[in-house]
């Protein structure tokens, strides 16, 4: 599984860099926009992935008091004294106008204030003549807000409907030669282009003047080169949607936001990929991408390649944008901390999408293949290995796939397929636990070229550690003042993390409400002598069904839930249970558990969610858990149970932890131990240790 990495929890709506010491003589190029006082400037400068403003007064350098990555400031108005500005704030990416937001910034202290949250476009701000409101237009709407406080609108988010393209082809397309782009008053890059304005631009221009606007140039190549094939995928889709069509998309962020230049690193991400796009059932799709998505993504029913995808490398990281598709950050992170390649990133992020190439009259290039599944450190701890591959050829077909294993006592082929196969479940050789490994993949296209993918390390541990108390007795009194620690012992990947939490946040399987499928309830309870408290639920794998539990926790935090699990195929592919957690009405977590991640059929285990509840203030949160079971196989369902996030593995109970207590330990490969107990009495008594 992923390497576990230490969470930096940011509360914080979007991470402010403000660098108070960053001077420009004469300010940034462009005019500044002047106070009512006459003797105060500020200044709107965006750099390539990032949205700045400089401020100067009287006749002192003008310097730098807000930077904000994966952003675009816009509409920036002065209030009437002078001493303040409003603006809007609009994350990076395509279709996020309606995250744009009033935001306030009182220029002494460099306070940041957030005005509005909700989920329609702000724009076009204006202050009242005594600095108390302020106006935005709001769609077709003029709405006059607090000038000094949060605004909120609980409008829920709605995905963008999303409508396939009906061609009458399936064969590769040709790329369009050129695009129409119309400028949208919104758009600050191009102040000097006349609002409504369309211009006919060479279409792989056009992807070259989006592509450094919406990332880092100095960002990994595979990072670039994912963003250039998303660009040119979403302005294709558009363009065929209508192709006569007076124009086809704007240079806003409605669509993409494009300007006139251009960066000679993306450049080469664009030229390196070019004509490539990504296909759902043969065409184009909406190749959504955000600034940071988080973990999960979020899910639009419209389309079923913007599936919510666990995103382990963007756990814990605050949204800027809509939350579908691909993640610009996390793109970034996949190739610099992982060495994925464009293809894998995104494969990953766009569900059952293939890459492919606008027509081309010869084949003069090798086939491209990379592995998505399993990633650089992963270990094998289930029954069988699942591999995922991206693979392309530009105008002739894959013809034959190979995957080979080599370890250090041999080298062999272990699956070979006529053809293309992306995806697929492998039983690991037969090697002693911590053994290293090296998966490859070979493809070969019809002109006899072949590519290999990145030599991939892997390791076997099919062991959980164990944990538990020790150090002597202990007294439990008004404080959890406790002499024992926790001893924790695992041969193979070692002791990584210790998950502590209330001992109450336990939920039985049978307690869940079930969903009405079909005028019935899915499953039903049945003793069962393997599970922790002698009964659980089980559902047939022709009765699918949803099983759900609701709750509540204190927000602004970290959480892990362990789902103990079992069932009578271990060997499926296919998710058998799909586990995910809501809150505010965001899917804030979510597992899709196939069968080979199981040990052994009819043998329970448990699997983890990760999930952030939002800050709630002193209020306990409200957030539910669900299961589904989609029917592909037998399932039976213990328990679940809920623990603060973990931490570096420590003898030690931490501080602040709760008097009952649940703790697990868990290894390098994600293992996890049983239950460790510890229970606060009324009065004094000796600390029993309690293994559940």
């Amino acid at each position: 599984m992923l390497a576990h990495r230490k969470l930096i929890f940011i509360a914080a709506f979007v991470l402010l860099l403000i660098f108070p010491a960053a001077v420009w003589a004469d300010g940034p190029p462009g005019v500044p926009i002047l106070a009512p006082d006459g003797s105060r400037r500020v200044w709107v400068h965006s750099e390539f992935g990032a949205a700045e403003l400089w401020f100067a007064a009287g006749n002192t350098p003008a310097r730098r008091i807000l930077s904000l990555p994966g952003e675009i400031i816009t509409g920036v108005r002065w209030s009437p004294d002078s001493r303040a500005l409003a603006f809007i704030r609009t994350p990076l990416g395509n279709a996020t106008d309606a995250r744009s937001e009033l935001w306030r910034l009182d220029i002494a202290g460099n306070r940041l204030t957030r005005l509005t949250r909700n989920n329609l476009p702000d724009h076009s701000p204006r202050w009242a003549a005594d600095g108390r409101t302020i106006t935005v237009h709001r769609g077709e709407k003029t709405v006059s807000l607090p000038a000094d406080r949060l605004s909120v609108d609980d409008t829920p988010a709605r995905p963008p409907e999303i409508s396939p393209l009906r061609l009458t082809r399936t064969a590769a397309l040709t790329e369009p030669v050129e695009i129409r782009v119309i400028h949208s008053e919104f758009n600050i890059c191009r102040a000097d282009t006349p609002v409504g304005q369309i211009d006919t631009i060479p279409f792989e221009e056009y992807v070259k003047r989006v592509v450094p606007h919406e990332v880092f140039p100095s960002w990994d190549a595979a990072a670039l080169q994912a963003q250039a094939v998303a660009v040119r995928t979403y302005g294709w889709y558009h363009y065929l949607r209508d192709p006569a069509a007076e124009w086809h998309v704007t240079d806003w962020v409605d669509y993409q936001y494009m300007c006139d230049t251009t960066d000679p690193r993306t450049d080469a991400a664009v030229d390196a990929t070019a004509g490539e796009y990504l296909a759902f059932l043969g065409t184009p799709i909406v190749a959504m991408y955000s600034a940071e998505n988080g973990s999960p993504t979020q899910n639009n029913p419209y389309a079923e390649y913007l599936r919510a995808v666990d995103d382990p490398v963007s756990f814990g990281e605050m949204r800027l944008g809509h939350g579908y598709g691909m993640g610009q950050w996390g793109a970034q992170r996949w190739a610099s901390q992982y060495g994925w390649d464009y293809a894998a990133i995104l494969r990953h992020y766009y569900w059952n999408v293939s890459l492919r190439a606008g027509a081309v009259l010869t084949d003069t290039a090798p086939p491209k293949v990379s592995l998505v599944e399993p990633w650089r450190g992963f270990w094998v701890t289930g029954n069988r290995l699942g591999v995922t591959f991206s693979m392309f050829d530009a105008s002739s077909a894959i013809t034959e796939t190979r995957l080979g294993w080599t370890t250090p006592f041999s080298a062999e082929t272990i699956f070979q397929s006529d053809g293309a196969a992306d995806r697929f479940a492998i039983a690991p050789p037969a090697l002693t636990e911590g053994t290293p490994l090296t998966l490859t993949a070979v493809v070969t296209d019809a002109t006899g070229r072949r590519a290999a993918s990145t030599a991939l390390p892997l390791k076997i541990d099919r062991s959980d550690p164990t944990a538990r108390w020790t150090g002597g007795s202990a007294v439990l009194t008004g404080s959890l003042a406790l002499t024992p620690t926790i001893a924790a012992h695992d041969d193979t990947s070692g002791v990584s993390l210790l998950a502590v939490g209330d001992a109450a946040w336990l939920w039985e399987g049978e307690t869940f409400d079930r969903v009405l499928t079909g005028g019935a309830e899915p499953g039903q309870v049945i003793s069962d002598t393997a599970a922790l408290n002698g009964q659980a639920l089980r559902v047939a794998h022709d009765s699918p069904g949803v099983w759900q539990m609701a709750a509540a926790l204190p927000g602004g935090k970290p959480y892990r839930a362990y789902f103990r699990l079992k069932t009578d195929d271990a060997t499926l592919f296919d998710p058998v249970a799909i586990l995910r957690v809501w809150a505010g009405g965001s899917l804030v977590g979510i597992r899709r558990v196939a069968g080979i991640d199981f040990r052994r059929a009819n043998e329970y285990r448990e699997f983890h969610v990760d999930f952030v509840l939002p800050d709630s203030g002193s209020v306990a949160l409200p957030f539910s858990v669900e299961a589904e079971f989609p029917g592909t196989a037998d399932i039976t369902f213990d328990r679940v149970a809920i623990f603060n996030y973990p931490i570096p593995f420590q003898p030690e109970i931490p501080a602040g932890a709760p008097l009952n207590l649940r703790a697990k330990v868990i290894d390098g490969a994600g293992n996890v131990s049983a239950d460790v107990l510890a229970f606060r009495a009324t009065h004094a008594v000796y600390l029993p240790l309690v293994l559940k």
